[in-house]
């Protein structure tokens, strides 16, 4: 394609339309132009001619001339160089990469996988043989900027040559695209493309939603063991009112002396009167919620002892039974009646 070198719009024009034209102009004794004194004298006049056509036309005819010709021209300079560069040798069948061979290999060297993060057979494409074209080639170019991050990378401690598959890939599906064909080929072969940010990232974000949902299920269990709790000694405590209520009434109808919890309340110190109120207490709830019998042998306080154990704030089943033995010394020796309990049947 002929270089043109007019700045001149009409002769800018002209050589459009006759790339001989400097061939033309010069003098006919010039060697080697390969043009015969006829084909000369039928060049000339055709220029003449469209120059006087030109000339003819207005200023904006003229320039939209130019523009259409320059637009045509680019056209023509990059449908040339497409053409070049799909000729080269790099864009041939046989450049294309084995994926499935290199995704069995161990490791890479850092060249094999600058080609095969383009799509080449390293073999047939590599940077000894694509260095001499980065100046005319857009191919050339991508493999040479992209072997500059590879090796800048491996300078900073990213990569190293050779590299192992996962590591390339993982740092390289952040700085450029890869080959679908070569992602899937990987993963088809077990190769991971996470990097150790990203699993490091995962394994805590999961560490956090299980931690999270552990304290969210224990919290929801203290909840409901304190509801269960909160309930017991709702129900203990009505128990409690109604056989102080019983004792009083037994004591008024039978004319008892013996004093109870609340006939002491005025004359015992508070401390006395505030541990006979929960030894009463511990006893309804052992004879009522675990069926202590002072005069049988159960496992009660074994039980008592298990779920204090539960709570954190063990006592010793010797504990219990002293606690409950105490409460005997004031309520009335017919309890279980009061209680609507059976009598103990071994004492029968």
């Amino acid at each position: 394609m002929a270089r043109i070198r007019s700045t001149d719009p009409i002769e800018f024009l002209i050589q459009r339309r006759f790339p001989s034209y400097w061939a033309v102009k010069l003098p006919p004794s010039s060697p080697g132009r390969g043009i015969s004194p006829d084909r000369r004298v039928e060049l000339l006049s055709e220029i003449a001619s469209y120059q006087a056509e030109l000339e003819a036309k207005s200023v904006d005819e003229i320039r939209e001339l130019v523009r259409f010709e320059k637009e045509r021209h680019q056209r023509e300079i990059a449908d040339r160089l497409l053409k070049e560069e799909q000729e080269r040798f790099f864009n041939q069948p046989h450049a294309k990469a084995d994926f499935d061979h290199y995704c069995k290999a161990a490791t890479w060297t850092l060249d094999e996988s600058v080609a095969l993060s383009l799509g080449k057979e390293p073999l047939r494409v590599n940077w000894g043989n694509v260095a001499s074209l980065v100046q005319v080639s857009n191919f050339a170019r991508t493999y040479e900027r992209r072997r500059d991050l590879v090796h800048r990378a491996k300078f900073a401690g990213q990569l190293y040559d050779p590299v192992y598959p996962s590591i390339f890939l993982a740092w390289a599906k952040d700085k450029f695209e890869l080959p679908a064909e070569l992602v899937s080929t990987a993963v088809d072969h077990s190769i991971s493309l996470t990097g150790w940010k990203e699993l490091y990232e995962g394994l805590e974000a999961r560490h956090k939603t299980e931690t999270g949902e552990l304290l969210d299920t224990h919290k929801k269990a203290m909840l409901d063991l304190k509801a269960a709790h909160e309930q017991k000694i709702r129900l203990l405590t009505e128990r409690l009112d109604s056989a102080q209520r019983e004792i009083a009434e037994y004591a008024k109808e039978n004319n008892v002396d013996r004093p109870t919890v609340s006939d002491q309340s005025e004359e015992r110190p508070l401390k006395t009167r505030e541990r006979e109120s929960l030894q009463l207490i511990a006893f309804l709830g052992a004879v009522q919620g675990y069926g202590y019998d002072p005069d049988s042998r159960t496992d009660a306080a074994a039980r008592i002892e298990n779920d204090t154990d539960a709570l954190s704030l063990r006592l010793s089943d010797d504990t219990v039974r002293n606690h409950l033995k105490r409460a005997l010394d004031f309520i009335p020796p017919n309890w279980r009646e009061r209680l609507n309990l059976k009598p103990n049947s071994d004492k029968a």
